[in-house]
């Protein structure tokens, strides 16, 4: 059964003329003939009494009618929604974002609102290996974060903006002469003061450049 078959059953139906309803599904009254004759031998019973004079439904055709129409409307609801989908009136996306750029998003996603308010945001903030998983899952749909030391094949990634970090340092600390540090420097045991915190500094901010400042 076609979509093709209902429309026609649901034109004679409310016609009960073959030549009007052939005209107006835009096909010759043969062709129309033989599309309701299709689906009265596809459902094994008769929708139509024919004779010379008139057409009129039978018990079958009457029971038919409401679920001919509930799934015609049903197909255009669904081509509705897709092209709703197409042109971002509706749908969810789903973003994962590292806690650093939780003060980026605040006036990204009030903008992006504003632009399409039929989509649904589901934003997910985790640390960046967690969300890396999950986007690779398909269970995120983009991450912002900073750039992976991994390389993950089946993932594509985009730079949207470079960033400058500094690390304060005591005056006599060893990296304090450097204008310049990489985060492995950072990930160094500090003996002198058992900094506690630097390997989720490294994991958070890796790929980053860092500029040193004396205190």
């Amino acid at each position: 059964m076609e979509l093709r078959h209902l429309k026609s059953f649901m034109s004679l139906a409310r016609l009960l003329n073959f030549s009007e309803a052939a005209r107006e599904m835009y096909v010759t009254q043969s062709t129309f003939s033989q599309t309701i004759k299709q689906l009265e031998e596809e459902l094994d019973c008769l929708l139509f009494f024919r004779n010379s004079h008139e057409v009129s439904l039978t018990e079958a055709g009457k029971e038919l009618m409401p679920y001919a129409e509930k799934t015609l409307q049903m197909a255009e609801n669904c081509t509705n929604r897709m092209e709703d989908l197409r042109e971002l009136k509706c749908g969810t996306l789903n973003i994962g974002v590292t806690h650093s750029f939780n003060m980026v998003m605040n006036d990204t996603v009030k903008d992006f609102i504003h632009r399409y308010p039929g989509i649904h945001l589901n934003i997910v903030y985790k640390p960046m290996e967690e969300l890396i998983k999950r986007l690779a899952c398909r269970e995120l749909d983009f991450v912002l974060s900073f750039r992976p030391t991994e390389y993950y094949p089946q993932i594509e990634s985009h730079i949207l903006f470079d960033d400058h970090l500094s690390v304060i340092v005591n005056r006599n600390h060893p990296l304090a002469e450097k204008n310049n540090i990489s985060l492995q420097e950072v990930a160094e045991p500090d003996e002198g003061t058992g900094c506690e915190g630097k390997r989720s500094l490294t994991r958070e901010l890796t790929g980053t450049e860092l500029r040193s400042i004396r205190s």
